[in-house]
């Protein structure tokens, strides 16, 4: 027996008594952050990202789908009218799930720990989650600032590595202050640095990216005096690099080097 929506229900309750349109209910508050902190529950869309949740060791409350292609004894064949209803998409897919949130170990020290310094945009975030979980990373670090890992967005685009990696919350100045009095050498990213080769000369790293806009804070900036950064071709006249292409370029310096 288990904790369900309706109340109790047995594991082996017939798909369709869990079909009620209290869930509509459900899956629209769980568009918003606070129901999924109250519920710890999210929405997750498309049989890919379901099916790969599901892998991560996941086990959804209920699976609403057109045809019931995936595989699993919570699926719901659903009429797409209402599939469409419930999608947080621009476009629907055919299949759309809620899976309680991942519960993580402490877990072991990492050799290189990522912090996210006010990170909004969703996209970026969730393609920094399926990176660090492309590279097998345990945790990444946001700052409270930072856009909620289990917003629908973001796990579209985490692609399962929102159940795969552990986002901790805290302060850029807390992290940092903590791995220095570590011995951690603590790099920050900004235009002009030094090269991510010199990362593998050192064991124990911690890399802060700033804000997709503004950077790394000015108070934080100055409690950092190394500085990597990830060089341009002479001709280019591009300002920036994209936040997640930068993290994915020092993770593969890092871990795979």
């Amino acid at each position: 027996m288990r904790q369900g929506l309706e109340g109790v229900f047995c594991e082996d309750m017939n798909p369709s008594e869990l079909a009620g349109k209290s869930w509509d209910k459900r899956i629209q508050k769980l568009r918003l952050k606070k129901y999924r902190e109250e519920f710890n529950q999210f929405i997750a869309e498309g049989d890919r990202l379901i099916y790969q949740l599901i892998d991560s060791g996941l086990n959804p409350e209920i699976v609403f789908e057109l045809d019931r292609r995936i595989k699993h004894p919570r699926t719901v064949r659903v009429e797409k009218e209402r599939l469409e209803r419930l999608s947080a998409l621009e476009s629907p897919g055919r299949s759309l799930a809620v899976f309680p949130k991942p519960e993580f170990s402490n877990g072991s020290e990492q050799r290189t720990e990522y912090f996210f310094d006010r990170i909004k945009d969703p996209g970026n975030l969730g393609t920094v989650l399926r990176t660090a979980a492309w590279f097998g990373i345990a945790r990444i670090w946001c700052s409270p600032e930072s856009v909620d890992p289990f917003n629908p967005k973001v796990v579209q685009a985490s692609m399962g590595g929102v159940a795969s990696v552990e986002i901790r919350t805290a302060s850029a100045k807390d992290a940092i202050e903590t791995w220095q009095s570590e011995g951690r050498t603590v790099f920050k990213t900004g235009m002009r640095g030094r090269e991510p080769a010199v990362l593998n000369e050192f064991d124990r790293v911690a890399l802060i990216f700033g804000s997709e806009g503004d950077g790394i804070q000015a108070g934080i900036e100055q409690m950092l005096d190394r500085t990597i950064s990830i060089g341009r071709a002479e001709h280019s006249t591009m300002e920036s690099l994209n936040l997640a292409i930068s993290t994915g370029i020092l993770m593969h310096v890092r871990e795979a080097g």
